[in-house]
């Protein structure tokens, strides 16, 4: 029994010995619009990471955090950027992500994405009549959810960018090696829409959006759902804790609160790896009452979504 034991510790030290602590996060930078939001909070809160999905940032703006941070980092298209701290060894035929490598043993791919604002469901769901919704969602027929989430899989699952992506993701999960995917989806997740949320008043209604649900099938795994399954107790929104975006019109000009969403997640996939999510947290601004991390000066207008993992 003893030499049962003490063999058991020694597997659960070559484990943990093995284990690498990782900190990532996905965060909307709002084009680093000077009167919002200063160079030195974003760069506190990319030094707080290890490896960084950023959206909303110019090329211009993406090297001038790299060298403020002194991280590595690729520019992708449209105004897209990765950081890390880590060594960037190979760049995805796309340009929409990278491998990185911690060490000679430890390597993983990092994506990042931001899909098009336009047709924004939530806004349709709520009767919001604005250039991101059309406004026209009538609870007594129920069928028009089938067509909001059409549109959401036509102008945004298959949306050109997120295609290249998901080639180049397709092409990585070869490599064996684990893949975290980042971004401002534009699109809440069908994991968030359940009839739990419904019941609470939090969502009109059950919704299947594709995006998600493509990512899923591909084999990701959403990091803040995973550690906080229960979607009333930790709603884990994103959008938005900016002041001017807290309340919205319906299309017959009802004055109505924003509808707040999850739309800037972490997602990873294992491949060859084991990944444990120890932490899942949300950065805003001071005064967000919403935000587990609160930073003074923060001024973009969506939350950023952080997770720590761990990798075997």
């Amino acid at each position: 029994m003893k030499k049962k034991f003490i063999f058991v510790v020694l597997v659960l030290l070559a484990f943990s010995l093995n284990a690498t602590e990782l900190k990532v996060a996905s965060s909307n930078l709002l084009f680093m619009n000077i009167k919002v939001s200063s160079i030195k909070v974003i760069t506190q809160i990319i030094k707080s990471v290890d490896v960084i999905g950023c959206q909303e940032v110019t090329p211009a703006k993406a090297r001038a955090l790299a060298r403020k941070t002194k991280y590595n980092y690729l520019i992708e298209p449209n105004d897209r950027a990765i950081f890390t701290k880590y060594k960037i060894v190979k760049i995805a035929a796309n340009k929409t992500g990278c491998l990185i490598e911690i060490d000679k043993d430890t390597k993983f791919w990092m994506f990042n994405a931001h899909l098009t604002p336009s047709p924004y469901g939530p806004y349709e769901l709520a009767n919001i009549k604005s250039v991101f919704g059309f406004g026209e969602f009538d609870p007594s027929k129920p069928e028009q959810i089938e067509s909001i989430i059409k549109r959401n899989y036509d102008n945004r699952t298959m949306e050109k960018e997120n295609i290249r992506m998901i080639e180049d993701i397709e092409k990585a999960k070869k490599s064996g090696y684990p893949i975290f995917l980042t971004g401002d989806f534009n699109e809440p997740s069908h994991l968030d829409w359940q009839k739990e949320t419904v019941d609470a008043g939090m969502h009109p209604a059950v919704v299947n959006w594709p995006t998600s649900i493509k990512y899923a099938e591909m084999g990701f795994k959403d990091a803040w759902r995973v550690k906080y399954p229960d979607v009333v107790a930790k709603p884990g929104n994103t959008w938005t804790c900016y002041k001017k975006y807290q309340t919205n019109k319906t299309a017959d000009g009802e004055k109505i609160v924003e509808p707040f969403d999850r739309l800037d997640i972490v997602y990873f996939m294992e491949n060859n790896s084991k990944i444990t999510v120890n932490t899942a947290e949300t950065i805003g601004p001071d005064f967000d009452k919403v935000a587990d991390i609160k930073i003074k000066g923060y001024g973009a207008d969506h939350r950023t979504a952080k997770v720590g993992v761990t990798i075997n």
